[in-house]
């Protein structure tokens, strides 16, 4: 009689020298009753409790002395304690002061302008900012630096809720870590192997790369949730308690409520599962039930979150068509090859059908065609962004951008050192060797999910670099998985296993050496003119007035500087689409009349102008994004960067003298409104009127009235110079809101 599949596996020939071993107690079998104790890999409980959180602490660790070393650097290019959040997380940040604070998230946000009447939760799915400012507010009874708000900072509103912040969010991501510990161990992974998955997750610079709390991001809050998701699916499958299935709900609904982008992960886990049913694996019971869990907690996600509704998510292809499928599929009885493929082509041909059929012309379609365009852009162009920007419309160049830019050779070597490279060549030698093919082929079930979507994500990587998260999660969950079931199938003792231990060393140790040497490059931010530009505007006092400024820089003037902006990173609402894509138009495109009348609208009351912005044109400018080949010189860009003395409605401040900086990198303009203009016309004639009656005072008062108005109108400047026998004069740092010095 043949022996037990895992025994013919393990079996070796018996030495004495081994018979020996088996008398140690490490060596040793373990008995029934002791396995019944310990969890799947053979380890207790309590152990595992303490492995989670040494790779939790581990993992926070390691990246805390990232993010410190690069708060440090950036405070050394500041030129003080001051580092800043960046693009969206500015905005997160003033969102979790006020949630600190007890102001709470405004249900209509007027320093959000042009996105009316979308509710603050209808544009950004709110969870994060809840989660920091709770935190902060607990923070506080322990922590008395968090309570001192009286006394705001030069750059921001107080510098120790900046760091809870930084190091409550790195805290929440690195339970990742832990998570993918608990996901192989769930899987049947050797605990040690397991291990490897939760440290090597805590290093690789794939996943540490924006994680490290340097920056508030949503990916950090809701990469845990969807990490649970998975473990709790594997360990539902296992133990069979009510529990696990409705912990696991919990989780991929907290993942689709606070992160969009887990429609993506959910909607590829489902077309991965309709594959393992195209491989003629019916699902058993247990598994389709939790499809039922996964599908159910999905739409309530869609249905009960504000900003899913907003966006229309419940119209979304997963929704609708890919889960619907795998749903059907999945009650069908064993079938031939044939007959399902037929039945999955006909069901998926008509669940698409539907779903276009609902959703052309819907909200879903509407906020989230900007993605698909971008994404067939990326496909005819081979992945590679065009020179010319004729051969792609608007929101192709703005998008095409870091963060859904394409990955270069240079990044992709930095962030894949050797793990994601070591699981391909792996994957190859099972395939290609008989006596390992069986690895692959008879672990199907668990590893051939993280096998695969850690190939997807790394080929949607390609296309867009945003995306390596998903690819380092399952990376460090299917690379141990596939090294444990190697090792289980070596020969014991054998100097092979010794091999694999020494690759394993070799793996953590590089991924350990390169992420802890990569540093950020920050040349897009200008940090020190950035923070003095802060710190001036801080002074100024802008809070609730309208301040337009392009992308990188409109979050920070409302995090930092309390402003209403226009311009704002949330660019699924077509609304701030358009709102983003007329302001380019117009800088490049308009006549500085068309620029004003578009201030004007938005009741902009600051310009704040990038020098720079009429540069060579380069697929990363924004003369790129506007497709202005050509500059017009009449355009308000080139107005503003090579001719201040023609404009008419925006007057130029001079920074502080103690903040000469500023001037290297921006310009400030007050925007004079066409309104103004005529006003400041009428007060500069009733002034000179009353100089020729002898009423000077008066004229005076009228005159500086004028000139405080509108100081770009000759009209103005003669009446002042008549009234007062001097030319009138602005102060260093006057201007914003017009505070003449006068006689």
């Amino acid at each position: 009689m043949k022996p037990p599949p895992d025994c013919a596996e393990n079996s070796v020939k018996i030495t004495p020298f081994r018979r020996c071993l088996k008398t140690i107690p490490f060596f040793a079998k373990k008995n029934q009753k002791q396995k019944s104790r310990n969890s799947t890999s053979g380890i207790n409980c309590g152990y595992l409790l303490l492995l989670f959180i040494f790779c939790v602490a581990f993992s926070f660790a390691f990246r805390t002395f990232v993010c410190n070393r690069e708060i440090s650097r950036i405070h050394r290019e500041v030129g003080d304690k001051f580092a800043p959040f960046f693009v969206e997380s500015a905005i997160m940040y003033a969102y979790s002061r006020d949630v600190a604070d007890g102001i709470g998230i405004p249900k209509h946000d007027s320093q959000l302008v042009g996105t009316k009447p979308y509710r603050t939760c209808e544009q950004m799915s709110l969870g994060l900012e809840y989660f920091l400012g709770w935190g902060i507010r607990l923070g506080r009874l322990f922590v008395p630096a968090l309570k001192n708000n009286q006394n705001p900072g030069a750059y921001e509103d107080n510098p120790a809720t900046t760091a809870w912040m930084r190091g409550q969010i790195r805290l929440w991501t690195c339970l990742t870590s832990g998570i993918v510990f608990l996901w192989l161990i769930w899987l049947g992974a050797p605990w040690f192997f397991a291990l490897l998955g939760g440290l090597l997750h805590g290093v690789t610079p794939a996943a540490v790369a924006r994680h490290t709390g340097q920056d508030i991001l949503r990916g950090e809050f809701g990469l845990p949730f969807i990490a649970a998701a998975f473990a709790l699916f594997q360990l539902a499958l296992r133990r069979k308690n009510p529990v696990w299935p409705l912990l696991m709900g919990i989780m991929v609904f907290c993942s689709s409520a606070f992160w969009d982008a887990t429609q993506l992960v959910f909607g590829i886990w489902g077309c991965f599962e309709l594959l393992r049913y195209l491989r003629g694996i019916t699902p058993e019971t247990g598994r389709r039930n939790l499809y039922i869990v996964i599908y159910i907690a999905q739409v309530l996600a869609a249905m009960l979150v504000p900003y899913n509704l907003a966006h229309g998510v419940i119209l979304s292809p997963v929704i609708i068509a890919v889960w619907p499928t795998l749903l059907l599929v999945s009650f069908l009885k064993p079938l031939r090859w044939k007959r399902r493929m037929v039945i999955v082509a006909l069901v998926s041909i008509l669940s698409v059908a539907v779903w276009q059929a609902v959703s052309f012309h819907s909200s879903f379609a509407d906020n989230y065609r900007h993605f698909r365009r971008l994404a067939i852009a990326k496909l005819v162009h081979l992945n590679v962004k065009p020179a010319n920007p004729d051969f792609l419309d608007f929101e192709q160049r703005f998008l095409w951008t870091p963060g859904l830019d394409s990955a270069t050779w240079q990044g992709t070597k930095s962030l894949y050192p050797v793990a994601f490279w070591a699981l391909v060549g792996l994957s190859i030698l099972c395939l290609l060797s008989g006596r390992f093919r069986s690895v692959l082929l008879r672990h199907e079930a668990d590893l051939w999910l993280p096998l695969g979507l850690t190939l997807f994500w790394f080929i949607f990587y390609l296309f867009f670099v945003r995306f390596h998260v998903f690819c380092a999660l399952f990376l460090c969950v299917a690379l141990p998985l596939l090294l444990g079931y190697i090792y289980k199938k070596l020969p014991l003792f054998s100097y092979s296993r010794t091999w694999l231990i020494f690759l394993v060393v070799v793996i953590f140790t590089r991924e350990f050496y390169i992420s802890g040497r990569l540093r950020r490059r920050y040349p897009e931010h200008f940090l020190r003119e950035t923070a003095q530009l802060i710190r001036w505007l801080r002074q100024a006092d802008i809070s609730g007035r309208v301040a337009l400024a392009d992308l990188s820089l409109s979050p920070l003037l409302k995090g930092y500087c309390h402003a209403a902006i226009i311009v704002q990173p949330k660019f699924e609402l077509a609304k701030t689409r358009k709102n983003v894509k007329e302001y380019v138009n117009l800088m490049f495109h308009g006549s500085e009349k068309e620029f004003a009348a578009y201030c004007a609208k938005h009741q902009v009351e600051l310009m704040i102008f990038t020098h720079g912005t009429t540069g060579p044109l380069h697929p990363r400018s924004y003369r790129y994004m506007a497709n202005a080949k050509k500059l017009r010189p009449d355009s308000v860009a080139w107005l503003m960067d090579r001719n201040q003395q023609r404009l008419r409605h925006f007057f130029p401040v001079s920074p502080p003298i103690k903040m000469p900086d500023i001037s290297t990198r921006y310009q400030v303009f007050r925007f004079i409104t066409p309104q103004q203009k005529t006003q400041a016309a009428c007060s500069a004639e009733l002034a000179l009127q009353s100089l020729r009656e002898g009423k000077r005072e008066l004229a005076a008062r009228l005159a500086l009235a004028a000139w405080r108005i509108d100081p770009l109108s000759p009209a103005t400047y003669l009446a002042y110079y008549k009234a007062y026998g001097t030319p009138p004069k602005l102060a260093p740092g006057d201007g914003l809101f017009v505070r003449a010095q006068s006689k």
